[in-house]
């Protein structure tokens, strides 16, 4: 074989293991994706359960009128999961129109108001630091961008 020929095939294998590397990469990213939405979708169901057993204990409590008779297994299973959302205000009759917002979730209340979606970012991760929770960033098109 003539160098040209050996020159050839040696940037042919290259050219092979460079994508073998960027379709590695490109299925580990989709992989990861797919795993942070599963666990948006879990903790989204973990907080429907809670809603539910806060109301079971509230009506607990009215029915007996005394806290001593609430069931302690049920107090000890309802974990609320604070989830703060960062997501773009789209409601163009809003003086507050395409301006970052902060909300926790399961509510409709905007915590907070921000210019630029860092400055929403900054805060709530401090939110979310101080009451033991997790930050969901959203995109312009409402898709998760980023949890944390």
């Amino acid at each position: 074989m003539d160098q040209f020929t050996i020159n050839l095939i040696f940037c042919g294998v290259v050219l092979l293991i460079i994508l073998f590397i960027i379709l590695f990469v490109s299925v580990t990213k989709n992989k990861h994706k797919k795993n942070k939405e599963t666990e948006v979708a879990n903790n989204t169901e973990k907080v429907e359960t809670t809603k539910i057993k806060n109301t079971e204990i509230k009506e607990k409590k009215s029915n007996s009128n005394e806290e001593d008779n609430v069931d302690e297994d049920l107090k000890e299973k309802v974990t609320i999961a604070n989830f703060y959302h960062i997501s773009q205000n789209k409601d163009e009759k809003s003086a507050r129109y395409k301006e970052w917002r902060v909300r926790k979730q399961g509510s409709d209340k905007t915590i907070q108001y921000f210019l630029t979606q860092k400055e929403a970012i900054d805060f709530s991760e401090n939110l979310a630091l101080n009451n033991e929770g997790n930050v969901v960033v959203h995109k312009r098109t409402g898709k998760i961008r980023k949890h944390k």
